[in-house]
């Protein structure tokens, strides 16, 4: 009996022994995650009134952060003759339209409101408001707080306030012409001691020729990103230096790809 129990324990360890000294890419797997917005928490971060509500226009910051796919998002404000604005960044929302009727409001008045019938999943997405031109870098960013992924997808709609000013014209820009087109930059970066290293970038386009590129949501497909740390958003108009249209965009159901360790060998990393 002590003999079988002895062999027992030296299958054991030779077992062990084999599973530390396999390769390291039978060691893990590669698991999805989507992030969704859905949930208490989540519906709590949707500012209400959209302009000048009291989470995104306030000297707290906004941010939030997601466990499951450690992705994580900080929007800036900026105080002017002491009112605060909401410069950039990803707010929650859930307010949905598809008319150009904006109830006698100004455009930016419903800055989150979404150009869908919903969200894609769900009722909350984000929207995002990004500009860099100028040397200004005041681009909407997400980011892994400790484990950098590649982010596999992600679903995105225009706004209200978008496709109003691309359609009608409105302040500094005329109707989006003829043979213009305005697109998503996103660009990767991994951060090494202290400093942003950009390693890819990936485009996405909302409107072609003058026209939007699709109705509701449309999923976006990032094969040319790799693992990051961070992703920026830049909205870039074709030909031009700086896009003067609104740069607003929905962003829904996130698919997150992170390589984890097989249990088998999480036991074997423990011992």
């Amino acid at each position: 009996m002590r003999i079988m129990k002895n062999l027992k324990l030296l299958f054991a360890v030779i077992a062990l022994a084999m599973m530390s000294c396999a390769p390291e890419s039978m060691k893990y797997y590669m698991k999805r995650y989507t992030l969704d917005f859905e949930g208490a928490n989540w519906d709590a971060l949707v500012d209400n009134p959209q302009y000048g509500g009291s989470l995104l226009y306030s000297a707290t910051p906004y941010s939030w952060y997601d466990e499951e796919t450690d992705l994580a998002s900080d929007s800036t404000s900026s105080e002017y003759f002491g009112q605060y604005y909401w410069d950039c960044g990803a707010a929650l929302s859930n307010y949905y339209t598809t008319s150009y009727d904006l109830a006698g409001k100004e455009p930016y008045e419903e800055q989150l409101t979404v150009f869908a019938e919903g969200a894609h999943s769900g009722k909350n997405c984000i929207v995002c408001t990004s500009y860099y031109s100028d040397g200004a870098d005041s681009r909407a960013t997400i980011y892994f707080k400790t484990k950098r992924s590649f982010i596999e997808s992600m679903w995105i709609a225009n706004t209200q306030y978008s496709r109003y000013a691309v359609k009608n014209g409105y302040r500094m820009v005329e109707p989006l012409a003829e043979g213009k087109s305005i697109y998503i930059e996103a660009e990767g970066f991994i951060c090494e001691n202290g400093k942003e290293e950009s390693v890819a970038t990936a485009k996405f386009y909302l409107y072609e020729n003058g026209k939007p590129s699709f109705e509701g949501w449309k999923k976006w497909y990032m094969t040319s990103m790799c693992e990051v740390d961070i992703v920026k958003f830049n909205l870039k108009l074709d030909g031009e230096y700086d896009n003067n249209y609104p740069a607003y965009f929905a962003i829904d159901d996130i698919v997150v790809v992170r390589k984890e360790l097989k249990e088998e060998y999480q036991t074997v990393a423990q011992d």
